[in-house]
């Protein structure tokens, strides 16, 4: 994703941060460190004949691939059922695939769901892809087959990308016999729904014996409830399980993640007329979007462009390297200075010996950080005062970043801190 920050005389920047989405979420499986082991939840899968391959970002290792002959499948166990079938309950599901050919049909993903061909009657619900070629939940309404409802999406997937679903259900709605409980998303978009199988009555999901699976429809005891037909046929990744339903703003969070298959952080902070990696302590290579060739000489954490263009920085730690989006900077008449005042805000003096004071328009809670050339923060206040005074004496001569923070957003100054006569 491309950052666009405007450079001007007088440097103004509000940038909204986006966070992980985790209210309500009670499994988690993540399958970045090689094992189907929770991030959340405490249940580790037992993986059976399922194989780590890269992911949607490029990271070896970091997702499983299941292969119909093998009959692959993680079992998850008997787990969540409180999750699942408390009468009237909501719940959202949320998870990447990738087919392995064009055009599979009737692919079961993710389920608990011990049907009649591995001799169970433990039905509750399924994520797959229908005989339409469609991503479809279905839910239970008895153990046994006979109250099935099966909502479809309208999308016909048929290509070997990476896909994102998310499928939210309240068990509260009755009306469009049990179509209206069922929201699927894919890709970011809302699907538009309808009933692919509406058979029997309408009632909660039950509680059962059948395992957790992905990959696989399982038994109560963990074998597989078919022959490879039906199987899942491709990789699986990040399966996320919600107690309850996601909005339109966290399903565009979860699609939008952005992760490092080094595991640390990518971002940059635009500090005026420089740019500053995240990530101390790391080696630096700054590279010009423009051609994707490094800048000679240009290796330390902080980069001053002398023009506008896009810009990235390769950063390496232990020998694990990973590039940071392309941020353009746009330098418009006069020179990128020192923020000294703002709409809501001043900063005095500055530049400084290490004490200065900001004066806020409104009093109103605020988060104030100071950090240093390398990203470590020096200093650290909430406040909710109309003047704080911010004492930074003990620090070296230089350059600093100063982050404030509110309800509102995030503005970032250029603070100097000089030398004492």
């Amino acid at each position: 994703m491309k950052k666009t920050f405007l450079l001007i005389a007088t440097f103004f920047i509000v940038q909204n941060l986006k966070a992980q989405v985790t209210s309500g979420l009670f499994a988690e499986w993540l399958f970045n460190d090689g094992t189907a082991d929770a991030t959340v939840g405490g249940v580790d899968g037992v993986i059976n004949n399922a194989y780590q391959d890269y992911d949607r970002f490029g990271c070896l290792n970091h997702s499983f691939r299941f292969v119909p002959d093998d009959y692959s499948n993680i079992d998850f166990g008997n787990n969540y059922n409180t999750q699942f079938a408390t009468p009237d309950k909501s719940f959202s599901i949320s998870l990447w695939f990738k087919m392995e050919s064009e055009g599979l049909i009737n692919r079961t993903i993710f389920n608990k769901n011990g049907h009649s061909f591995c001799g169970d009657n433990q039905r509750q619900f399924h994520v797959n892809i229908n005989a339409d070629g469609k991503v479809s939940f279905g839910f239970y309404s008895s153990l046994s087959y006979g109250n099935l409802t099966l909502v479809q999406g309208n999308t016909v997937v048929s290509d070997t990308l990476w896909h994102h679903v998310v499928v939210n259900y309240d068990g509260s709605i009755d009306s469009g016999d049990g179509l209206d409980r069922v929201e699927i998303y894919l890709d970011n978009n809302a699907e538009t729904t309808s009933l692919f199988v509406g058979v029997g009555s309408l009632g909660d999901v039950q509680v059962g014996t059948a395992h957790l699976g992905l990959g696989a429809a399982l038994s109560s005891s963990g074998g597989v409830c078919s022959g490879t037909v039906g199987l899942w046929d491709g990789l699986l990744d990040d399966i996320k399980v919600y107690d309850r339903e996601l909005t339109v703003a966290e399903v565009d969070e979860l699609f939008n993640e952005v992760y490092s298959c080094c595991g640390y952080s990518l971002g940059i902070n635009d500090a005026g007329d420089n740019l500053i990696v995240h990530e101390a302590g790391a080696t630096y290579q700054w590279l010009d979007c423009a051609t994707m060739m490094p800048i000679s000489g240009k290796t330390d954490q902080s980069y001053y462009p002398p023009s506008n263009g896009e810009f990235a920085c390769i950063i390496t730690v232990d020998g694990c390297s990973d590039t940071t989006d392309c941020i353009e900077v746009n330098i418009n008449g006069g020179s990128a200075g020192i923020i000294e005042s703002n709409s809501f805000y001043k900063i005095y003096p500055n530049p400084n010996n290490g004490v200065f004071s900001i004066e806020f328009e409104e009093a109103k809670e605020y988060e104030i950080l100071v950090l240093d050339a390398n990203g470590k923060i020096v200093y650290e206040e909430i406040t909710s005062n109309g003047t704080s005074v911010i004492d930074i004496h003990d620090q070296a001569s230089g350059m600093y970043i100063l982050e404030i923070k509110s309800e509102d957003g995030v503005w970032l100054d250029k603070i100097i801190l000089e030398a004492a006569e």
